[in-house]
């Protein structure tokens, strides 16, 4: 895949990312009803709600890191997907009646660095089977 397509590709999705994140509350009321505990018991929940904001923000995070040869400029991509999850929550709180969810933040924070860390796991074998012949 073209790095062009890719950059084009994170555009739409943190566009779309948005979005859902600042959509209505009948889309949010609808997806809340639906919650559906998976997971053993005594470990963490994965409802719906987290499961679209580990796949956004893992999603974006890896296309945004992709695009970027130089290890640097994925650790800025990183930054940015990580201030998009604040921002979008910061928005919520503020421009709504919703409180301020810490737990997004911290999914959101989780799965950009799951998806930055898949991107320099790439990056490391690609350079060790050049190194290896």
């Amino acid at each position: 895949m073209s790095r062009r397509l890719l950059r084009h590709s994170s555009v739409v999705l943190a566009g779309l990312v948005v979005a859902g994140s600042l959509g209505g509350l009948e889309f949010k009321n609808l997806l809340l009803k639906s919650i559906i505990l998976l997971g053993l018991p005594g470990l963490f929940r994965l409802t719906p709600h987290r499961l679209a904001h580990f796949t956004a923000f893992g999603f974006l995070s890896v296309c945004m890191c992709l695009t970027f040869e130089r290890s640097y400029q994925r650790i800025l991509m990183l930054g940015s997907v990580i201030a998009l999850g604040v921002l979008v929550e910061s928005i919520e709180f503020f421009g709504s009646t919703n409180p301020f969810e810490f737990w997004d933040v911290r999914d959101d924070l989780v799965a950009a660095c799951a998806g930055y860390a898949l991107v320099e796991t790439y990056y490391f074998t690609r350079r060790f089977r050049s190194i290896c012949g």
